[in-house]
């Protein structure tokens, strides 16, 4: 879970004050529970996601594509669902949140 799920805004995980295991606390509560039809559980829904994050590698797609995380930059959803639509040949849905 470190190596492929890190907490984004912590750069360092000994500087994180135990934040890790309340992100992913968090993300269960979120996400994973309403997923319980097919994940069962806690540690299914954690392992599909590693395994998804594995065999689609959306990091990688948006890289090649010239989309590079930053907090400063933004990109037209048009940029994002082009380069995932001609990896992955399927449309994805994006769900975008102003956050203020």
């Amino acid at each position: 879970m470190h190596k492929y799920w890190p907490i984004l805004s912590c750069n360092d995980i000994s500087s994180c004050n135990n934040k890790m295991n309340s992100f992913w606390a968090d993300q269960w509560e979120q996400h994973g529970t309403c997923s319980t039809s097919v994940t069962e559980d806690l540690y299914g829904y954690f392992l599909t996601a590693l395994e998804l994050y594995l065999k689609y590698n959306v990091m990688e797609v948006l890289l090649q594509a010239k989309v590079k995380p930053s907090n400063s930059n933004t990109y037209p959803s048009v940029v994002l669902i082009s380069a995932i639509e001609n990896a992955f040949h399927a449309k994805p849905q994006l769900d975008c949140k102003t956050v203020m």
